[in-house]
């Protein structure tokens, strides 16, 4: 039998929110499709955590999510990020990434250094629990050409969204200036403040978005 292709987390968004398939499925096609065996996946190995982001002074962090840089690397951009393997636990940051440049997945994910230098930076300098907003959250980063850009969530307080906006990278991830792209937190009903997003073959962004408070739709 030929290997079979591999998929990449781009082209996945890409083919999906480009034709749509995530969004409703035929009745006909649904029932058709409703035998098909499932996809196994298997995990392979912690990312994070004691012992593994020690270097990096990040024992403890939030979810986090893998992007393709220009320079053909992978970063990984995580939320609230603690020094010590607790919630609370010193020196609060967020958002943080780690490079990598594993092309084996076998053995996990190996780091190849953090944004800002030995220690995992906050990609940009601001303080937490201020009187305007507590944290500031990574949704998802695309890339076009050499820019990568982040859509984030400023919050006050996990599920209270203050408003969002749109961070831009031309160094792959290094650093990061505000677009001056800001979004009120109640825009598209509440919808527009947690997503996912993919360049389609016709040229146009696919987003598919939701709000924080975990009750809500996507759209």
């Amino acid at each position: 039998m030929p290997p079979q292709p591999t998929l990449s987390r781009s082209t996945f968004l890409k083919a999906a929110v480009g034709a749509g398939a995530l969004l409703a499925v035929p009745a006909a096609a649904e029932a058709a499709t409703r035998g098909t065996q499932a996809v196994v996946t298997n995990k392979v190995a912690d990312l994070t955590g004691p012992g593994l982001t020690n270097q990096f002074r990040m024992q403890a962090t939030d979810l986090g999510f893998p992007v393709r840089t220009p320079d053909g690397r992978m970063l990984f951009m995580f939320g609230d990020t603690f020094e010590n393997p607790v919630v609370g636990g010193g020196w609060w940051r967020s958002p943080v990434a780690l490079w990598s440049t594993t092309t084996n997945l076998a053995g996990g994910v190996k780091w190849s250094g953090a944004v800002g230098g030995a220690a995992a930076q906050q990609l940009w300098d601001y303080p937490h629990d201020n009187p305007t907003f507590s944290t500031v959250l990574p949704s998802d980063v695309i890339t076009f050409g050499g820019s990568m850009y982040l859509h984030a969530m400023v919050n006050k307080g996990l599920g209270n969204v203050v408003w969002t906006e749109i961070w831009r990278s031309d160094n792959s991830g290094a650093s990061w200036y505000h677009t001056g792209a800001k979004f009120p937190s109640d825009i598209d009903g509440g919808l527009f403040q947690l997503l996912t997003w993919g360049e389609g073959n016709d040229g146009y962004v696919y987003v598919y978005s939701t709000g924080f408070q975990r009750n809500k739709p996507t759209s």
